[in-house]
This record gives structure tokens, sequence and C-alpha cells, in this order.
């Protein structure tokens, strides 16, 4: 049996989490437990579709964002996904300044 493909979403604080999880229960997600995985103490929801296995995780601010997106990409804290999905908010930050505090968190 072919396993789904996984897409995690890490976001940065409980809007951006409000939000995903609304569009989940839309497409009619269930959310689950996946035993063997990330300990359900680490933030992390899982979701699944027909289709498609969803681990959305809260971050509750902008700072290691960069990083926890990297680990999450790399399957470091667990299977690696397939792809993976960064949320923030601008802050009103100007478009071309509000991308700057993830770039410096890549250097």
């Amino acid at each position: 049996m072919a396993t789904k493909p996984l897409r995690a979403i890490a976001c940065k604080g409980k809007d951006d989490l409000a939000v995903f999880r609304a569009l989940l229960l839309v497409e009619e997600a269930k959310k689950k437990n996946l035993p063997g995985t990330r300990s359900a103490d680490s933030g992390v929801q899982r979701y699944e579709t027909e289709r498609v296995e969803i681990w959305l995780e809260e971050r509750k601010g902008k700072s290691r964002l960069a990083e926890i997106a990297l680990d999450v990409a790399e399957g470091s804290a667990g299977t690696r996904p397939d792809m993976v999905l960064v949320s923030f908010d601008p802050d009103r930050d100007p478009p071309n300044r509000e991308l700057v505090f993830f770039e410096r968190d890549f250097e």
C-alpha cells in the first residue's frame, strides 16, 4: 500500500493556525494521531484527507521560523514531507521588507 504525500505547514501564530485548521475542516480533513511520529506535545496537529496527509505546526512568533522550516523540510524532526509551506503575517512591514527576518535567519 502506497503512503499518501505528506505536506507540512509551519505557521507564525494562532491566527494562521486557525485559518489553516478551518480550511482543512472545510475540505473534510480528519484530525488524527499518528503513532510513532512526532510527539503529541510537540505542537504538531495532524490531518488527513483522501489524498494527502498534513502536519500543521504553530510557532508562536517569527523567531526561529526559518530554522524550523528547514528542520521540517529535512525530516530531522520526523518524516520528511514532500512539500513545506511557511505562513506568517508581514506585521505592517512594507512589501520590500516583509521577508527580511526570514532571509536574516538563513544567513
